[in-house]
């Protein structure tokens, strides 16, 4: 199971290391729309409509696939201060149940999921896209948090990981990841 849990735990990296690219390029579509826009408004007195809705658009991924790729990369908030002066057993308990109230989470994001994307019909306005392309990142972040706290809470009742081993900011190791 072990090899398994370590498998998708690879896996789920590699989605965050393409969240994570994604979020660079629409970021740089938001800078050049937005400069572009600028430049013509204030040259030709032109400015186009359709880049307010793009931005928006772009943005709402950008926030959920950065909180997905945050979160796997084990910069989530955590209560190291306290948990981190438990015993073991208590900090293992503690770890699985903060990945069973991200499961519910993600249960009461996804339970409505198929119907809420089945009712948004029609095209969004200045954009040629269905309306349901706004809400797709919200739910595609939540399958993969979903896979994240199930992996991770397995990883800490069978010892792969240490809960509450305290992030490392500013590199790219994992959080309670062993090393």
């Amino acid at each position: 199971m072990s090899a398994a849990l370590t498998a998708i735990g690879a896996f789920l990296d590699a989605v965050a290391k393409l969240f994570r690219a994604a979020i660079a390029l629409l970021l740089a579509a938001i800078l050049i729309i937005n400069a572009a826009n600028i430049f013509s408004r204030s040259l030709f007195g032109v400015a186009f409509d359709w880049v307010f809705h793009w931005t928006i658009l772009m943005f709402v991924w950008l926030v959920c696939l950065g909180f997905y790729a945050y979160l796997q990369a084990g910069r989530d908030v955590v209560v190291e201060l306290i948990a981190k002066r438990t015993p073991m057993t208590v900090r293992r308990a503690l770890a699985v149940a903060a990945d069973l109230v991200g499961l519910v989470f993600m249960y009461m994001i996804l339970s409505p999921a198929v119907e809420f994307l089945s009712l948004q019909t029609g095209n969004m306005e200045t954009i040629a896209l269905p309306i349901w392309v706004r809400s797709l990142p919200l739910f595609i972040t939540a399958v993969f948090l979903t896979l994240h706290f199930v992996v991770h809470a397995l990883q800490v009742i069978i010892g792969d990981v240490e809960p509450f081993a305290g992030a490392q900011h500013g590199s790219d190791e994992k959080a309670g990841a062993p090393q």
